[in-house]
Parts: C-alpha cells; sequence; structure tokens
C-alpha cells in the first residue's frame, strides 16, 4: 500500500513558492490503478519521483509497502560509455539477480538488434526509451509507476508495450500520472485529479475532467 500522510510539497521561484501538494492525506490500496489526471505544469513528475523515492516530502510521511518501479520507460540513468547490454546487466546486478534471462528479454523485446551491443551514447532517444521501456517490463515490481508516457516510437511498437505493460501491472498496484485522459482510461480502474497541490479522488474519469477544467 502506498500511504500519504499530510504530504506537503513546495518549490521556491524567485520569491515565492509553487506548491506541489499542500497537506494531502491519502492511500493507494494494493492491486489498485490509480491514474492521476492534471493539466500543464501541475506537478505530475514530481508526484512519481516522489513514489520513487528521488525526490523527500516537505512535510508529512509517505509510507510504501513493497518494491517500487522506477517511472517506466525512464532513459535518464544509462551510461553512455557502456552498451545497452552492459547497462541492463549493472542495473541487474544491483537488484542481486541472474541477469542471462533478463539480458535476452531486453535484447529482443527492444527490437535494438546489433545496437544492443553498441554504447548507449550512439543511440537515438527513441532507441534509448525502446531498451528503457524494455529494461522496466523485465522487472518484477510490487508497484509500478508512470508519468506521462508509456509506450515509445511507431504505432506497431506502441501497441507491443501496452500489451506488456497490461500483463504486468496485473494484480500489481499501478500509478500513472498524465495529461493524457484516454490513456487513464485505458490503464487504470480509478482516478484522481492533481489540482491546486491537492489530490482529490474522482468517480469517474468524466468528473475528473470536469473538475480540472474548473467545474464544480
Amino acid at each position: 500500500m502506498i500511504s500519504f500522510s499530510n504530504v506537503s510539497k513546495a518549490y521556491r521561484q524567485g520569491t515565492s513558492y509553487e506548491v506541489i501538494l499542500h497537506n494531502q492525506t491519502f492511500d493507494i490500496l494494493d492491486g489498485q490503478h490509480l491514474g492521476v489526471l492534471t493539466g500543464p505544469a501541475a506537478g505530475k513528475t514530481t508526484l512519481i519521483r516522489l513514489l520513487a523515492g528521488v525526490e523527500e516530502t516537505d512535510e508529512g510521511s509517505l509510507i510504501i509497502t513493497g518494491t517500487t518501479s522506477w517511472p517506466i520507460g525512464m532513459a535518464a540513468g544509462f551510461h553512455p560509455e557502456l552498451t545497452g547490454e552492459e547497462n541492463v546487466r549493472m542495473l541487474v546486478s544491483l537488484y542481486n539477480l541472474v541477469d542471462k534471462e533478463i539480458t535476452c528479454f531486453c535484447h529482443e523485446f527492444s527490437e535494438l538488434g546489433e545496437s544492443f551491443f553498441q554504447p548507449i551514447k550512439t543511440y537515438s532517444s527513441g532507441m534509448r526509451a525502446a531498451l528503457g521501456f524494455a529494461l522496466s517490463m523485465s522487472l518484477d515490481f510490487d508497484i509500478y509507476i508512470a508519468d506521462e508516457n508509456v509506450g515509445v516510437g511507431n504505432e506497431e511498437f506502441r501497441a507491443k508495450c501496452e500489451v506488456m505493460l497490461e500483463a504486468r501491472i496485473a494484480n500489481k498496484t499501478f500509478v500513472f500520472a498524465s495529461r493524457n485522459q484516454r490513456a487513464l482510461e485505458r490503464l487504470c480502474d480509478s482516478v484522481a485529479v492533481l489540482y491546486h497541490g491537492q489530490i482529490i479522488m474522482c468517480k469517474d474519469f468524466n468528473e475528473a475532467a470536469f473538475m480540472l477544467e474548473g467545474g464544480n
């Protein structure tokens, strides 16, 4: 379970503060697939970074029971001088797992071919994203988190990514923050709005969209 207790988070901008969360208390239950609908610059990435443990709360406590993925598809942690294969093996070693099966999965799923054995610095952004997604799907977590995009590449590859993600998050907790209502509807069974520092749980996606547009 994920439990927010009186959590606040803000950033200083000049002489003022941009409030991302203000005194928020709520739970995300085991097995829940929560979509968080946001507007632009509302703080969705910060919310996901809090869940990933990259950011700390300013006030309150965030308690997470179980293992949590990094944001799905994130490729920022790759070492540019190492090959795709070496990056996969290095990360897998941090989890004390046997790397052969995972390395084979990442090679096949990413469709990188011989580029998998070339340095990451030679990759295009799309190739890095494909490897990042494959790596996200190769490990078994209790909680999966995603910021905005859960698929990469052309239409065919994106469809492949979504099918794999649906299989991976079955019976797992999933938190997906996005401005894309349709993407949230496809993958989530509950919805909230991140609005002016508040996480507001909604009964359905239409109510969430209406609330985000300033409805009462």
